[in-house]
């Protein structure tokens, strides 16, 4: 078994540049050392990696469903707000966000919460501490609102979608 390939995660693999100036796809493993390897000989199915989704059988993962890679997004949007010791909306829902990124660039705590609610410092969902990087884990498409410890300063939000 020098390439084991465990059936609950995900297949990756890799571009291999050749001589004629083509390249090919192979599979990657690890191997019994736990080194990454490439397969030698193996096929990928090019569709999966070059982002198309692939539908087999009824969409159970052990029927064969086939994982695909989602396409790169192409906009993104930077905006300031400026810290509060009050609540602040500090970014409106947006049904396209893909992703949102914040930036506390102050020296107190910003407490964030998802929603529109009234953010306190006993109201929150994450705390995102000074000088610190928050990426939204939840791809979330509603607002949020803060507030800081203390007023100094400000978040830079960066929306992706």
């Amino acid at each position: 078994m020098p390439y084991p390939v465990l059936p609950d995660q995900p297949s990756s693999a890799a571009s291999t540049a050749i001589s004629d100036g083509t390249t090919a796809t192979q599979k990657l493993a690890i191997d019994a050392s736990g080194r990454l390897t490439l397969i030698p000989n193996s096929s990928i199915n090019n569709a999966q990696v070059s982002g198309t989704a692939i539908s087999v059988n009824a969409g159970n993962r052990d029927a064969g469903t086939q994982r695909y890679i989602e396409a790169g997004n192409s906009t993104s949007t930077v905006t300031q707000v400026a810290s509060s010791a009050s609540d602040v909306s500090i970014l409106a829902a947006n049904a396209n966000k893909k992703g949102t990124i914040f930036f506390n660039d102050s020296t107190a705590i910003l407490y964030l919460l998802y929603g529109t609610g009234t953010a306190s410092l006993t109201n929150y969902s994450v705390q995102i501490p000074a000088k610190a990087l928050f990426e939204d884990p939840l791809h979330y498409t509603g607002g949020f609102h803060g507030i800081w410890s203390a007023a100094n300063g400000f978040v830079y939000c960066t929306e992706v979608s």
